[in-house]
């Protein structure tokens, strides 16, 4: 991506996709908290954008408080101001600066800056009502006790079925319990599993002489393999879900979850575009695809050049090393590739600050 324009604080963001690609070492977070500062102090009243209007998502929590410090010195620090003055050259207004800078520091707590989780629990406290959400619900770190409880009440269900009973596979199982929570998109979860499966023969005529038997689950059509597991994974994802709420718990899949099915709403959409005028996504390499399709779903939906909102993602692929948790790197291509369109910019930073012939890291 060496032919990409570098990005600098005074680079026109793109409407509304501003893609960064951002390798190790060459100042990333100097380089998105001087953007930050840049946009909230711009004199230029059509392109500033206020601390309270921004929300930035990062990987971890510790990551959160570095950009509030970094963006913190931005507006403080003597240097780092002078700095900042001559981003803006010859169209700076002195007085409407300080104005702006001011109004910053007072203001910057009022910005939405920490993880997803952190940023879906505000999602789904601004659209109240609009979204099956109890702010008085704990998020729960480690809900593995309530999904047991969850798998064997199911288990115990199910077993009274021959159809579901042929097609149990261990393996197949556990992969289905561990993703069954997290998969917000049914269909294809569906559509995935359906190719995990090879046709059994059909020995029902020899093992019952009725459908009651193999019909004892209501819920299940006889000899339906794939139907079963579908209907099993459906009703282990309701169970679970009224189990939290009765405990007035919620895992962080849930939350994604939830959040994913609230932005599905063109209301709760519209509520949120009113919210933020920027999102920026840090590490977006690392996102997964409930993550990413929040955001889609939420920021870019009808993407065109007068969309209210503006959407920076911030990442490299070549760092993508949480797939074990979830992280799908074509989340990253996918940006990529829709960032080509219409009015979207992409940038690079091409400078390794690291290297010995570098001088210091900003």
């Amino acid at each position: 991506m060496s032919n990409l324009n570098e990005f600098k604080a005074e680079s026109e963001l793109g409407s509304p996709l501003t893609f960064l690609d951002a390798s190790a070492g060459t100042g990333k977070t100097y380089s998105i908290c001087k953007k930050l500062c840049y946009l909230f102090i711009d004199s230029n009243e059509e392109n500033r954008i206020k601390p309270e209007e921004v929300a930035v998502i990062t990987f971890t929590n510790n990551a959160a408080r570095e950009l509030k410090t970094r963006i913190q010195t931005f507006l403080t620090n003597e240097k780092e101001v002078a700095d900042l003055k001559k981003s803006f050259g010859k169209s700076l207004n002195e007085k409407q600066f300080e104005k702006n800078r001011a109004y910053s520091i007072a203001h910057l707590n009022e910005a939405s800056i920490g993880t997803i989780h952190h940023f879906c629990t505000e999602i789904l406290g601004i659209v109240g009502t609009l979204a099956d959400f109890d702010a008085g619900r704990t998020l729960s770190q480690d809900p593995s006790d309530l999904l047991e409880f969850t798998n064997n009440a199911n288990l115990t269900k199910y077993s009274q079925s021959k159809s579901f009973a042929r097609s149990f596979d261990s393996k197949i199982y556990q992969n289905t319990l561990k993703n069954a929570q997290s998969s917000f998109n049914r269909d294809v979860f569906f559509a995935d599993l359906e190719g995990a499966f090879e046709p059994k023969e059909d020995k029902s005529s020899t093992e019952s002489n009725s459908t009651e038997d193999e019909a004892k689950c209501s819920s299940i059509q006889p000899n339906s393999e794939l139907l079963a597991w579908q209907r099993w994974t459906k009703d282990l994802a309701q169970l679970y879900g009224l189990l939290e709420r009765t405990h007035s718990i919620m895992s962080n899949d849930s939350l994604l979850a939830l959040t994913n099915e609230a932005v599905s709403s063109e209301a709760v959409v519209k509520l949120l575009q009113k919210r933020w005028k920027l999102v920026m996504v840090d590490e977006f390499q690392d996102t997964d695809i409930n993550q990413w399709n929040i955001i889609k779903k939420a920021f870019l939906s009808g993407s065109n050049e007068n969309s209210p909102v503006k959407v920076i993602t911030v990442g490299d692929d070549k760092q993508s090393i949480y797939s074990f948790r979830g992280a799908d790197v074509e989340n990253f291509r996918d940006a990529h590739d829709l960032a080509q369109k219409n009015n979207n910019k992409m940038y690079v930073l091409n400078t390794n600050y690291r290297s010995d012939s570098c001088g210091e890291i900003p």
